[in-house]
């Protein structure tokens, strides 16, 4: 496998960290991007060997840099190379995966300049790139306890140069909230869809951190705990999610699946009547309602929103046509479990068929596995 990336490279790293189970070891010139160190750190705390090999100048190492310290308190082993030498860009992830490029890790590269790294897991490559570091680290500085590098100690040529490319290796405060929190969190969803959950976590501990009031961010790990089958955890995340507002139709509806799994199906109804009042044109809500409703024995309503299920999925439909979305590709697949109860099979094949087409022709971060276990479902008939 070899994969060659020219955008949303910090996203790309980010994904390929979280997935570390055993080692990760980095030799970077300059490393300045505070979500892929703190993935570090989190993955010290799961047991994870990290090292960093990178220069130990100013612009690495200066009083408002990284926490190499914390860095280290955590039992990562950090390797100065004092020598100003050190220009490699590459890590490898469990002495099978190697990332290499001319991409440092900083906020420059992601942001500003035309950068790339190439993903492979040849064998003879990683082993290749596996010898380099073990070199790396015999020829560099093993830190215990690190000292900055003081501005006194520059000369004046040397602080003109760093204090220029410490300022233009800051983001704007805008690309801080949108890339560095915002991406991070548009990974976790990714990582979701493909029900990376253990990943989806680690990911969303890191936006939670620096944001410990963004409920977007819970919204996600409360579906995470409805699908890994922890139903009442799922519920206590939910309503944080909620917050003071309420108006998030796709929480109510995620704390409304969490009841129907713990067969309280009023309480389930309560919440899907929630995510109806706050969204009505989403057909699911009402199939999820309908399915609660056959539970209890109410079968008049049932019937009722049977009626609602398919107006508003055929609205949808009209609406999106031509169109490859999510939207539509919920319309054709609540449609479709609504002919498969009535006993409709042939319908019901013929959305799931069409709920396929849509799910295919989507971007792929955008193709949700669970929507995929409901296309199959209606496939089988």
């Amino acid at each position: 496998m070899i994969e060659a990336h020219f955008n949303n490279i910090q996203r790309v790293l980010l994904n390929e960290v979280a997935r570390a189970e055993k080692a990760v070891d980095i030799a970077v010139a300059w490393f300045s991007t505070q979500s892929l160190f703190d993935l570090l750190c989190q993955k010290l705390d799961h047991n994870v060997s990290v090292r960093i090999a990178t220069r130990n100048d100013y612009k690495n190492n200066h009083e408002g840099a990284l926490d190499w310290q914390v860095f280290i308190d955590k039992g990562g082993r950090l390797f100065f190379d004092n020598r100003h030498l050190l220009h490699h860009k590459f890590c490898v992830i469990d002495h099978r995966i190697v990332l290499t490029g001319s991409y440092n890790w900083t906020y420059n590269a992601e942001f500003r300049n035309a950068e790339n790294i190439l993903l492979t897991d040849s064998e003879n490559v990683v082993q290749q790139y596996s010898v380099q570091f073990e070199q790396i680290t015999r020829n560099n500085i093993l830190v215990q306890t690190n000292k900055r590098v003081q501005r006194v100690e520059l000369s004046a040529d040397e602080i003109i140069f760093y204090e220029r490319e410490i300022q233009l290796d800051k983001p704007s405060s805008g690309e801080l909230i949108d890339r560095n929190g915002g991406d991070t969190l548009d990974l976790a969803w990714v990582s979701y869809r493909k029900k990376d959950y253990s990943c989806a976590k680690i990911q969303l501990q890191l936006v939670i951190q620096r944001n410990p009031d963004l409920l977007s961010a819970y919204s996600l790990l409360s579906a995470i705990y409805l699908q890994e089958g922890f139903y009442q955890k799922g519920i206590e995340i939910g309503q944080k999610a909620l917050g003071d507002r309420n108006l998030d139709a796709d929480v109510y509806n995620t704390i409304g699946l969490a009841y129907d799994k713990l067969k309280n199906w009023n309480q389930a109804l309560y919440y899907f009547n929630q995510s109806i009042g706050i969204e009505s044109e989403e057909s699911i809500y009402y199939w999820n309602k309908l399915e609660a409703l056959l539970e209890i024995g109410l079968h008049t309503e049932a019937d009722k929103t049977a009626l609602i299920v398919k107006e508003v999925a055929a609205k949808t439909i009209r609406i999106n046509k031509g169109l490859f979305n999510r939207d539509l590709l919920k319309a054709r697949i609540s449609i479709g479990f609504l002919c498969r109860q009535i006993g409709s099979i042939d319908d019901a094949l013929k959305h799931g068929e069409k709920a396929f087409l849509i799910y295919k022709n989507m971007a792929q971060h955008e193709q949700d596995l669970h929507d995929l276990d409901d296309i199959q479902s209606l496939l089988k008939g």
